[in-house]
């Protein structure tokens, strides 16, 4: 497809009768939920998985507003000679988004890892979600993101905010920056980060202040959760005023020790976002 009518479809598919409420909701890494399934991994879950899991708070924003609409989007490697042993190779990812009750992807990118610096590759779903906004001119946004998830959100908040949209609020569940902890490969689902442990054990730094600036302007309320269970990868304290910042604590053992991933689909995490919600 050109890019001209790749463009113009985006377009199309975004205008769409007005909604009161829109929920931007965005998966980590390896929650596309082809590949998910096909690694079968206990502590890999599909963004759908957590969209379940966290009913809960959905059901909390249907009962202000029958009429919410939920934007998904996941990241996952690519597969490479249909084997598992080696899986996102050379850093290679895929970014899916789409609308529910859809589980079809509206499009799909493929880049490098190398290439995610400021959320290039990224543009075709900005620009859906800008489309979005602008048609259906919704009355309440929120976005929550897990993990890279919960960096493209930010990044989709700062495009909004850009745009002078007002925002309820943002939910961050561990965000991990895909450029300072990139997923180089997966051996069976374990992922092998790089460049530096140090960027995988820590909040997103790489957004300049005079953006997130305008970001906490344009949201009512911002609240960051991180876990430090899991020691190779987890996130922290965002380092920026007026946020939030709540460290979920987890003890006892785990599957793989992996409370990163879980905390997709622990309940006690929605909970807490559907009280922080119930608060305004």
């Amino acid at each position: 497809m050109g890019r001209f009518w790749f463009f113009a479809f985006l377009m199309f598919s975004a205008s769409r009768a007005p909604a009161k409420t829109l929920m931007v909701f965005a998966g980590g890494y390896n929650s596309c939920p082809a590949k998910q399934e096909l690694l079968s991994m206990p502590h890999a879950k599909s963004v759908f998985q957590v969209l379940d899991t966290a009913d809960e708070l959905i059901e909390s924003l249907r009962k202000r507003d029958a009429d919410l609409e939920i934007l998904w989007s996941c990241y996952s490697g690519v597969l490479r000679d249909g084997s598992l042993a080696h899986i996102a190779a050379n850093g290679t990812m895929e970014f899916s988004f789409g609308m529910l009750p859809s589980a079809k992807p509206l499009t799909t990118v493929r880049f490098s890892a190398e290439d995610i610096d400021g959320a290039g590759p990224l543009a075709p779903y900005f620009y859906y979600l800008e489309r979005l906004v602008a048609g259906a001119k919704p009355n309440a946004i929120y976005l929550v993101g897990q993990s890279y998830g919960a960096w493209s959100i930010l990044h989709a908040g700062i495009r909004l905010a850009n745009q002078d949209v007002a925002m309820e609020g943002m939910l961050l569940v561990d965000p991990i920056s895909p450029n300072q902890c990139r997923a180089h490969v997966l051996f069976f689902g374990s992922a092998m980060l790089w460049p530096s442990p140090e960027g995988c054990q820590m909040a997103p730094r790489d957004f300049h202040g005079a953006d997130m600036e305008r970001l906490t302007k344009h949201t009512r309320w911002r609240t960051n959760l991180y876990q430090t269970r899991f020691k190779m990868l987890h996130s922290g304290p965002l380092g920026y005023p007026d946020w939030e910042n709540r460290e979920f604590k987890y003890r006892g053992w785990y599957l793989f020790g992996d409370t990163h991933a879980y905390m997709g689909t622990d309940s006690r995490v929605w909970t807490l976002a559907r009280q922080r919600i119930e608060r305004e």
